[in-house]
C-alpha cells in the first residue's frame, strides 16, 4: 500500500474523525456521510479505514448503500440516539410513519436504513436520527405549520433559539474533538 501506516497521519481518517467528533463524544446522536471507498495517491479511503471504527464501544456504523463513486455510511452513538428516539413525541411521530410500535434501537435503525435503501423518496425523518429538533423535521416535512426561521446545518422552523443552541453544541463538540485529535496527532497527549 502506498499510504503511510500511521493512521494519525492520514488526511482522510482525520477528516472523517472531525466530521464524526460530536457523535464520537455522544453529543450528536448520528451522522449520515458519503465517503470515498478508496483513496487516491497514497491516501486511505473508507475501505482501508473502517476497521478503526469496528471496535468502538459506543459508536456503531452501517454501510447504507453504494452511490457510485461514494459509499453512504450511517454512524451512530447508541446511547445518545436511544435518548433522542425514546422521547414520547418523537416515538409517536416515527410510529405514525410506520416505525415499529415497540421501541428497540436496532429495529428503528434498521427500519430507517431499509427506507433509505428501498424508497424512491428520501425519508426526511432521518433528521431526527441526526439530532435535528423534532419541530424542525416536522416543519421541513410539512407536518407542522411553522414558518421557516433560518438555516444553519439544517432548516429551522418556528422559534429558532433551541435549534441554534443544538447546532452550536454540535459545532462546539466537533471543535473540542478536533483539538484533542490535533493534540494526539502532534504527540502532545
Amino acid at each position: 500500500m502506498l499510504y503511510n501506516d500511521d493512521p494519525t497521519n492520514d488526511v482522510f481518517l482525520q477528516n472523517l474523525l472531525y466530521l464524526l467528533g460530536a457523535t464520537l463524544l455522544g453529543v450528536k446522536p448520528a451522522e449520515l456521510l458519503n465517503v470515498e471507498p478508496y483513496g487516491k495517491a497514497g491516501l486511505r479511503g473508507w475501505q482501508e479505514c473502517k476497521h478503526y471504527f469496528a471496535d468502538l464501544k459506543d459508536v456503531s456504523f452501517l454501510e447504507v448503500r453504494n452511490l457510485g463513486r461514494m459509499q453512504q455510511v450511517f454512524f451512530y452513538h447508541g446511547k445518545a440516539l436511544a435518548e433522542v428516539l425514546k422521547q414520547k413525541a418523537t416515538l409517536n411521530f416515527l410510529q405514525s410513519l410506520g416505525y415499529p410500535q415497540e421501541f428497540e434501537l436496532d429495529r428503528y435503525v434498521q427500519h430507517l436504513i431499509k427506507k433509505i435503501r428501498l424508497e424512491t423518496e428520501f425519508p426526511h425523518e432521518v433528521g431526527i436520527f441526526l439530532g435535528y429538533p423534532l419541530k424542525d423535521v416536522m416543519g421541513f416535512m410539512g407536518y407542522a405549520r411553522l414558518p421557516l426561521a433560518g438555516k444553519k446545518g439544517w432548516r429551522y422552523y418556528g422559534n429558532p433559539l433551541y435549534s441554534q443552541r443544538v447546532y452550536a453544541a454540535y459545532e462546539e463538540a466537533r471543535e473540542r474533538f478536533r483539538e484533542v485529535l490535533h493534540s494526539y496527532c502532534s504527540g502532545n497527549l
